[in-house]
């Protein structure tokens, strides 16, 4: 315990903390009167407590996880911290825990981060659908619309003047063969639309000091800039990217060939469209990855 607590929060702490459940503060028969009766909550009036009449000394911030960023403790597998090297200090307060178990903890983490993702495509979903009964036409429902895109979602895109371009927010899906993109979800009919009929540079780059994904048809000057919010987004667009691209010329490239021959194309179609997923780094012919 440090210095500065004080005896009776350290004898909370501390019987709160017993490794065997039968000296636990709540689990030796009395539940949660054992907690209720130590002398650090001497001067407490559950009663107030419980009538909701006490202003709490500190109230955490909804949905949000203390760290830079949610995904930078979302993994604490092995190859992700072997790098990692503790200090002697470290090594002698760890070498007298005799379990260390990390999976309910990290299942634990992940179900919030994962809430916390999806509770923003919760609020434009059900944005989108007061748009839609105040307009009196039926909820567009993308999964219904573009039953066989791989992927669609809301990101931002750079576009406007050429000199003072800005990011724009748009709607976008993925096809096996092309990348379309409008002003919003009800829009997608007058979408612009970057067809995959040539080979196509998807790579990550750094554009104005973010993290962006940068795609331009080989031999043109024309590139696009697209930004997802979070990481997680950003790593799953960049891998249904590359994906769609690879195909796309491999179709390209041996489809007619295995038409003249009679030969199936199965073997080159795109994969039914799968859940969302974590991305990960595609191989190349050299070894190394992206």
């Amino acid at each position: 315990m440090s210095a500065s607590f004080s005896p009776e929060l350290s004898q909370l702490l501390t019987g709160l903390l017993q490794k065997d459940p039968g000296q636990r503060f709540g689990c030796r028969g009395r539940g949660s009167e054992e907690v209720k009766e130590c002398t650090f909550f001497g001067n407490t009036n559950w009663d107030d407590v419980l009538a909701r009449k006490l202003e709490p000394p500190l109230e955490p911030p909804r949905g949000e996880v203390n760290a830079a960023d949610a995904f930078d403790i979302g993994s604490f597998d092995e190859d992700d911290t072997k790098k990692i090297r503790l200090s002697d200090t470290d090594q002698r307060i760890y070498k007298n825990f005799s379990l260390v178990v990390q999976d309910r903890w990290q299942a634990e983490m992940m179900e919030g981060i994962f809430a916390n993702v999806n509770s923003e495509r919760d609020r434009l979903e059900e944005r989108e659908r007061q748009k839609c009964h105040r307009a009196g036409v039926d909820y567009y429902n993308p999964d219904l619309h573009h039953r066989d895109s791989l992927i669609q979602g809301y990101g931002h895109k750079l576009g406007g003047m050429s000199l003072l371009p800005q990011w724009q927010k748009r709607f976008f899906v993925l096809y096996p063969n092309r990348l379309e993109w409008s002003d919003n979800i009800l829009s997608i009919g007058k979408a612009n639309v970057l067809a995959f009929d040539s080979s196509v540079l998807v790579e990550e780059k750094e554009n104005r000091g973010l993290n962006c994904i940068r795609v331009q048809p080989v031999g043109s000057k024309k590139e696009y800039w697209l930004r997802f919010e979070s990481a997680l987004e950003h790593e799953i667009w960049l891998d249904y990217l590359k994906q769609s691209v690879i195909k796309s010329e491999a179709l390209l490239t041996a489809g007619p060939k295995m038409m003249r021959d009679g030969s199936s194309l199965s073997s080159l179609q795109h994969p039914r469209r799968q859940p969302l997923h974590v991305a990960k780094s595609l191989p190349l012919s050299d070894g190394k990855s992206t």
